[in-house]
């Protein structure tokens, strides 16, 4: 089922930096009200500065996309680790590892009032290190101060059937 957004590398003629560009259509936005979802995930992304959580290099709109350029993370995500690791699995100190970066990540976004309502292992990125970030906060919201929701979420309601774009 195609998707509202793509992601893709991309590079920066002068500099040489590589960065993930994650196209979002514009069509499939506005036909799914998923506008003011786009416009929070740049808002959380320009406040968010975490070593676990990827970061929000520039962000610019065509007449199509809306295009949020951020933290190239090129080692794979976490579910293809998981799957892809063998018949052992992950080693135990792995593990407690990632742990502790996506524990570091979340607790930074608490600590900015911040729900993270998209946790799985497809969202946690890992760069060419083996460091892990938290990614797609497209779901996340801000709370005010002090407050907890109970608000429940649908992702398949944020997937389109219909092609475009």
């Amino acid at each position: 089922m195609p998707r509202m957004f793509q992601v893709c590398a991309v590079q920066v003629r002068n500099t040489g930096q590589m960065y993930a560009c994650k196209k979002l259509c514009k069509k499939r936005l506005k036909k799914k009200q998923g506008e003011k979802m786009a416009l929070l995930e740049k808002r959380i992304l320009e406040k968010v500065n975490s070593p676990f959580i990827v970061s929000l290099a520039y962000a610019f709109e065509t007449k199509s996309h809306l295009c949020l350029v951020m933290t190239l993370m090129n080692g794979g995500d976490l579910k293809y680790h998981i799957y892809n690791i063998g018949e052992k699995g992950i080693e135990m100190d792995r593990i407690v590892y990632y742990t502790a970066q996506i524990t570091t990540g979340m607790q930074h976004l608490h600590a900015m009032d911040i729900a993270y309502r998209d946790m799985k292992p497809e969202n946690v990125l890992l760069d060419s290190q083996g460091q892990c970030r938290l990614s797609d906060l497209g779901l996340a919201i801000e709370l005010p101060a002090g407050k907890t929701t109970t608000q429940k979420v649908r992702v398949q309601i944020f997937k389109s059937a219909a092609s475009g774009c």
